[in-house]
């Protein structure tokens, strides 16, 4: 058995929440690219968290609404839910050692 089949998927899982702790939207990002001066699990953290934010909002709003929407409107919902609407996004790393998995859940 090689060394590569040993490997475990990296990734991580973005979990946002309604007030009351329901669950909302969950996504997650195992693409193993980066963004230049990222670390692979802070972009993957970016990603997911962008991802599970829109899709939030595309679950809660009519999608008669949403798909006349640019992204950016889109984010700035997102954001107001979480600094208005006290919703929250949680973050899991998944196949990372404990220093990566606690920096990515503290962030």
């Amino acid at each position: 058995m090689s060394d590569e089949s040993k490997i475990e998927p990296q990734g991580v899982l973005a979990i946002m929440t309604l007030p009351t702790g329901h669950v909302a939207a969950t996504h997650a990002d195992f693409e193993r690219q980066g963004y230049g001066g990222f670390k692979l699990w802070d972009a993957q953290r970016i990603r997911a968290g962008d991802a599970v934010k829109r899709k939030a909002v595309r679950v809660y709003c009519s999608e008669m609404v949403t798909n006349h929407l640019e992204s950016y409107t889109i984010d700035r919902m997102a954001e107001d839910l979480i600094t208005r609407g006290k919703w929250r996004v949680t973050y899991r790393a998944i196949g990372y050692p404990d220093e990566v998995a606690e920096a990515v859940e503290r962030s």
